[in-house]
């Protein structure tokens, strides 16, 4: 991890983010969606919609590591890359054209 990833996701509070636990890979961790909080200089803090259950005080914030997590792609995000004429993550390179009925 380096300070630009924090930096990156300091100058995205608001954003939503995914969260991957660490052992999501083997299929045993889970993926959950919040939203940034805060930063630290080693920590994102993001709601996820539920209370904290370490820290009360923190609301509905938990300290996450900046590894498990990855910016969300919004569907406005998608739209503007379209107008743009640039690919995005979510377009489809092998999309069908619609029959006429």
């Amino acid at each position: 991890m380096s300070a630009g990833d924090l930096e990156q996701f300091r100058r995205s509070i608001g954003r939503r983010v995914l969260f991957a636990s660490p052992v999501s890979h083997t299929g045993r961790g889970r993926t959950e969606r919040g939203v940034i909080t805060g930063v630290d200089d080693r920590m994102v803090y993001v709601d996820y919609g539920y209370a904290n259950p370490v820290w009360p005080e923190l609301g509905n914030s938990i300290a996450t590591h900046p590894a498990n997590l990855s910016l969300a792609v919004s569907r406005r995000s998608v739209a503007s890359r379209r107008r743009a004429g640039r690919p995005s993550a979510a377009t489809s390179t092998t999309t069908r054209e619609r029959r006429p009925r």
